[in-house]
């Protein structure tokens, strides 16, 4: 007899506006950080990488492959 148990997928119980929301306030919270990195090669702000890799760890991301694969799904 076998006992196949498949781990469930992680679900979240909140609406699109909620997420929205928290990766406002993440984002707000992290402009306030002064950014001290060259101005010249500035790709992306601070704010923004901040609250990707943010949101990434909590998607379960483990590095910067998964959230840039996160990112292009």
């Amino acid at each position: 007899m076998s006992t196949d148990i498949a781990s469930p997928e992680p679900t979240i119980d909140s609406s699109d506006s909620d997420v929205t929301s928290l990766a406002q306030r993440l984002h707000d919270c992290f402009s306030l950080i002064q950014d001290r990195r060259s101005t010249r090669t500035l790709l992306h702000q601070l704010s923004d990488i901040l609250t990707i890799s943010v949101l990434a760890v909590i998607a379960g991301g483990n590095g910067w492959e998964d959230m840039a694969r996160r990112w292009l799904e």
